[in-house]
């Protein structure tokens, strides 16, 4: 089982990856709505691959612990 959940951690980061960089392109052609929500797409897949693994969560100057 934990070999599947990497792989599918696996193809999320890529996927995240891969939107961000079609975000960038969006971005430089001027296609700024595409570019937001692939963005946003990109952060989110992100957050969904390393969020699990944190311990203790640390933003301007508020620690949380998971």
């Amino acid at each position: 089982m934990d070999r599947i959940r990497d792989i599918l951690l696996y193809v999320v980061a890529a996927f995240a990856m891969l939107s961000f960089a079609c975000a960038v392109y969006q971005a430089m052609n001027e296609k700024n709505g595409s570019a937001a929500a692939l963005g946003g797409i990109a952060v989110a897949a992100t957050l969904l691959v390393f969020f699990p693994r944190l311990e203790v969560f640390k933003a301007f100057g508020v620690e949380a612990r998971l």
